[in-house]
């Protein structure tokens, strides 16, 4: 990992990498949410407790990797982005799509309490306005990805700089990933460390761009191979051990511990190195980048399908959990593509909605 940052990689061979990692990304959260609806309620001696447990830890790497896409594309110097657009055009869609669905899914609600005969009581407005506030439990990817665009410009000068790319991920690295896995062992005192500059998505945001511009060997890309799967074996394990000696559902999950930024790394890294050999045609690069420009309006609205299926009955305790969690997020996933698409036609929600 010695080899300087390429900072003359061709907007072509990015492109193609991102777009099915974005593709990849999404289903994969769809696989989270999936996972989750019934993670709670089942007892952690159980099949389905535990394949559950499986795939939630499997597809830990989702938001991390989402962030790391946005900070490989956004922070390149070659990249022109001024303050006023960044707001204008990039932060003013996020706002907009947000506003649109977290109303939209306040609504549906609502039409879900009415068709279930339940009473509209001063509570259920003060839901309402909650849920337009806060927005569906998906949407805080919003408010999220809105802060990291927020200090855009600040990290693209970080960004101009390889040894400042450098320290800034050796600290933001200590603060978010390093200290929250020390804590993990009842280190406590690390805590203490008041560094709020590197905390939270703004490493994985500088991490993204970094790797996207780093040539790495054959033998530090398989290394990362490896510590990705020992790093979702070990989210696996350890929340089964937790659960067992709890004796009630327990998530290792976070996005801030060091076994789950060591699969978001593997991930990203495995889709930057083998990208065309996925993607030998011209043609098929053409779907891909075709269908990546419907993973927001996915991501948006494949919620709604999922109350869709649990209305219908359709759900992952219906049958063995190692088959429901994917065929349920396949189907969600391909009926929010097609709505997705859809609203695409429509100019208006094109540009500010999905």
């Amino acid at each position: 990992m010695n080899e300087p940052i390429n900072t003359s990689q061709s907007k072509e061979e990015r492109f193609y990498y991102m777009d099915l990692l974005r593709i990849y990304t999404i289903f994969c959260m769809i696989i989270l949410h999936v996972s989750g609806s019934y993670w709670e309620s089942q007892p952690v001696t159980g099949l389905q407790w535990n394949v559950f447990n499986m795939y939630d830890s499997l597809v830990r790497f989702c938001v991390p990797v989402f962030v790391m896409i946005s900070g490989a594309l956004l922070l390149g110097p070659e990249k022109k982005i001024s303050i006023y657009n960044l707001y204008t055009k990039k932060i003013f869609r996020i706002l907009t799509a947000f506003i649109f669905w977290s109303v939209a899914y306040a609504f549906f609600t609502i039409l879900t309490d009415i068709y279930n005969h339940k009473s509209l009581t001063y509570e259920t407005f003060q839901s309402f306005l909650s849920k337009i506030l806060n927005g569906e439990y998906h949407l805080w990817f919003c408010y999220m990805i809105v802060g990291l665009y927020v200090v855009v410009p600040l990290l693209r000068k970080i960004a101009e700089s390889e040894q400042l790319i450098k320290y800034f991920l050796i600290l933001s690295f200590t603060t978010s990933i390093l200290i929250p896995t020390l804590q993990l062992s009842g280190a406590t005192v690390v805590g203490y460390l008041d560094i709020n500059i590197g905390l939270g998505y703004t490493f994985y945001f500088m991490l993204g761009y970094y790797l996207s511009k780093k040539k790495l060997s054959t033998m530090i890309s398989n290394l990362i191979y490896v510590l990705g799967i020992a790093g979702a074996a070990f989210i696996i394990l350890y929340s089964r051990h937790m659960a067992m000696v709890l004796q009630k559902p327990f998530g290792y999950y976070s996005y801030f511990t060091l076994f789950c930024m060591l699969e978001a790394i593997a991930v990203f890294v495995f889709f930057k190195n083998n990208s065309e050999k996925i993607l030998k045609t011209q043609h098929l690069k053409n779907i891909v980048v075709k269908f990546s420009s419907l993973c927001f309006g996915i991501y948006l609205v494949h919620v709604f399908v999922l109350m869709m299926f649990a209305t219908l009955g359709i759900n992952t305790i219906m049958m063995n959990p190692f088959i429901s969690v994917p065929l349920i997020a396949l189907s969600a996933f391909i009926i929010s593509g097609f709505i997705s698409w859809t609203l695409h036609k429509i100019p208006i929600l094109k540009k500010y909605i999905v």
